[in-house]
């Protein structure tokens, strides 16, 4: 093939422009007084550009910079091209002054003091170090928004210099009048319970606007475990209206939790299985309702099946009732019924009170000269509690912090007349964060009934996965307990975690008012995260002050929990 020699020279002027266009400008930066030359050099931030543009760009922000921290009055000098490719800039830096003394209007004299140290200010002026002016006007700006309305203005007019190193000038503040929400239009989830966004949402319209409003109600949106954030929350500025818009979505908060616990039978040597199972029901009428329905059994002699429903903001109001129906059985020994009805009110978005009636009934079916620890009986209780729970968007870890305490007090009528009782229950868990892959977690349980006489099936029972791991579910009776549960927690990545077990439980048997016992549980365990759901495995050894450690008491407890 045979090129043309325009052709050949058309390609060479082609490959001389690319290399040339490629090729940046290189650029000096020099103090007219060298003695400056060092402090320029801090703002020097870049040495080639691609353009005389980028030149001037940079050269630019170099003076504000300067001027910023006191050189007002630095200068650019015509830049020198030393050839086609490389140019120097000279910077006059001039003197660098110290502080700058403003007046204050009359306006802004309860905001300044709020941002202002004692020692900067006077009634009608404030002295500010050149170098932390920016400073001082981004704060000043900030608490304006917040008392004021985020579109308030702050500036500084007539600069004058007064004494070497100092200047002079006016404070200006166009203080404009306070604005609120007054309107919340949702979009995606429309059918989103007014009441729990108004009361746990934290959306009680007019609501005043600042700068942190938005971050703040998205926090509280976020504790909501059936609502979900599609994004962040917007806010449209009217002249005579301040509306926000919630891109919300429904999220699906029912649960199954079950789990199959497995052990020798120290009695027949054969393998004995027991179980728990838990259904929870969550906002499926979009009224914020709540149904909980669980079952507890050892596979051998016992079962418990316990309801909870539970029916927040009722009218939009912060109150709202909770029932409770609680069975247990033990064999043909006796069963224990406890009815319950609460009246809640929701405080805050993470705190909430109840006020209620409890009914506990037993009947035995054994004698009691055969079973003297057994005996019929009625408690009529009232009660009132309170709750505290932070929730955190973690498919492992939901709870940050959880705080339920319920004191009650009534009376217990049996064959021995009637006496009056109290009871104490107290539920507090927390996750220490040591770092994204170490944790440890901390909960503790401790319950009391007041008087003596206190029967075995009126006791409090614990025992299993949920309370004290190494031991059967709800086999161990008492009339006061403190239990410790801990776990070092190492987390792989948003799905799987390690976790060592370390439980401790204190406690008096329900038929002895002095002897305290201890018993501990010790092991290992997994969680993993699956399409299905929330896989457990926990392998842990229970045993007591006087009992040796024997690996064939080992419990293994498997747990299933997934979200529908």
């Amino acid at each position: 093939m045979i090129f043309s020699n325009k052709h050949l020279l058309f390609g060479l002027v082609l490959c001389l422009f690319q290399s040339a266009a490629c090729q940046n400008l290189a650029v000096t930066y020099r103090a007219e007084d060298s003695l400056n030359q060092e402090q320029l050099a801090l703002f020097v931030h870049q040495a080639d550009f691609e353009s005389r543009r980028a030149v001037d760009q940079h050269t630019q922000q170099i003076i504000n910079e300067l001027q910023l921290i006191g050189y007002i009055d630095a200068v650019i000098k015509s830049p020198l091209a030393k050839n086609q490719m490389t140019y120097e800039v000279v910077i006059d830096l001039g003197q660098k002054w110290e502080t700058i003394t403003l007046s204050v209007p009359e306006n802004l004299v309860p905001i300044v003091h709020t941002v202002a140290d004692n020692d900067q200010r006077d009634d009608t002026t404030i002295t500010v170090a050149l170098s932390d002016l920016p400073g001082f006007i981004n704060r000043l700006s900030d608490e304006v928004a917040k008392e004021h309305d985020p579109f308030s203005k702050i500036s500084i007019r007539q600069i004058e210099k007064t004494v070497y190193p100092k200047l002079s000038g006016i404070l200006y503040g166009q203080l404009e009048q306070k604005r609120t929400i007054d309107a919340v239009i949702i979009k995606g989830y429309t059918e989103a319970p007014k009441g729990v966004l108004r009361h746990q949402g934290g959306m009680k319209i007019p609501l005043p606007f600042d700068p942190d409003v938005l971050s703040r109600l998205d926090q509280e949106i976020d504790q909501i475990p059936y609502i979900r954030r599609m994004r962040a929350s917007e806010v449209l500025f009217e002249e005579d209206q301040t509306t926000l818009y919630l891109n919300l979505g429904k999220k699906n908060n029912n649960s199954f939790d079950g789990l199959i616990g497995f052990a020798t039978n120290p009695e027949t040597q054969k393998l004995s299985f027991n179980g728990y199972l838990k259904i929870d029901l969550s906002n499926n009428l979009n009224l914020g309702e709540q149904l909980n329905v669980d079952f507890k059994g050892d596979g051998q002699e016992q079962q418990r099946i316990g309801i909870n429903t539970q029916w927040p903001f009722i009218f939009g109001t912060p109150f709202g009732v909770t029932g409770q129906l609680d069975l247990f059985r033990k064999d043909s020994l006796f069963t224990t019924a406890q009815t319950m009805a609460a009246l809640d009110y929701q405080m805050t978005s993470r705190t909430a009170w109840h006020l209620g009636h409890k009914v506990i009934e037993s009947h035995t079916g054994t004698q009691e000269d055969i079973r003297p620890d057994l005996t019929d009986f009625k408690t009529e209780l009232w009660l009132f509690g309170f709750s505290a729970e932070q929730r955190q968007n973690n498919l492992l870890f939901p709870q940050k912090y959880l705080l339920d305490f319920e004191s009650a007090f009534g009376k217990r009528t049996n064959q021995a007349g009637r006496q009056g009782q109290n009871r104490f229950q107290f539920v507090g868990l927390y996750q220490m964060d040591l770092s994204q892959e170490h944790k440890i977690f901390l909960q503790n349980t401790t319950a009391y009934i007041s008087g003596g006489n206190i029967s075995t099936n009126e006791a409090y029972r614990f025992g299993g996965i949920q309370s004290l791991r190494g031991f059967n579910e709800n086999t161990i009776e008492a009339s006061a307990l403190s239990l410790l549960n801990i776990e070092y927690r190492l987390v792989f990545n948003e799905t799987f975690y390690l976790h060592h077990i370390s439980d401790m439980a204190i406690f008096k048997e329900a038929t002895s008012s002095s002897k305290t016992n201890f018993l501990f549980g010790l092991g290992f365990g997994l969680a993993s995260q699956t399409r299905a759901g929330l896989l457990k495995l926990q392998i842990a050894q229970g045993f007591g002050q006087n009992n040796a450690f024997d690996l064939g008491q080992t419990k293994v407890h498997i747990a299933f929990a997934s979200q529908f």
